[in-house]
């Protein structure tokens, strides 16, 4: 899934623009310490929680997903600058909600998402590159001489 990019600006200044019916809010984004430490162990196990109970009907599931985004947007939003669950519930449509969990999710997991894919995509280039070479080496070590000493039969070896 791809997430609309943040501008530039937001990034540099460490917020996170978001518009609430026709409100424009500046939601200031969570530094690694407090994401990391307090937002993200209470988050999941709440996100866990909720997935796990037993839901009747599909109306109670669609609460409980609004109530569980409401619970991540209210708790990443420490500075209370998207004023509280109260006013979210009052003004903010499903859309919006979700369009804010959206830009929490690209300041801090895709980045780092992307990172670790460019990353790993190095490395198993390396890996592929050194074991070609490998196996090339191999391939080209078995007629004579082995690394040992050894000789190895080659079809000049068969009488």
């Amino acid at each position: 899934m791809q997430f609309p990019k943040a501008p530039e600006a937001d990034v540099a200044s460490g917020v996170i623009h978001v518009t609430i019916n026709g409100q424009r809010k500046t939601l200031p984004t969570l530094k690694i310490g407090p994401f990391e430490d307090e937002f993200l162990p209470g988050q999941w196990e709440k996100l866990q929680a909720s997935f796990e109970q037993d839901h009747e009907n599909l109306a109670d599931l669609f609460k409980l997903g609004t109530s569980t985004l409401l619970d991540i947007i209210v708790a990443y939003d420490t500075s209370g600058a998207l004023g509280g669950r109260e006013w979210l519930r009052a003004n903010a449509d499903h859309s919006e909600l979700v369009q804010i969990g959206e830009a929490i999710y690209e300041r801090h997991a895709s980045p780092f998402m992307e990172a670790v894919r460019r990353i790993m995509g190095g490395v198993q280039g390396v890996m592929r590159q050194t074991t070609g070479l490998a196996v090339m080496g191999r391939v080209q070590s078995t007629n004579g001489a082995s690394p040992t000493g050894d000789s190895t039969p080659d079809d000049s070896d068969a009488a």
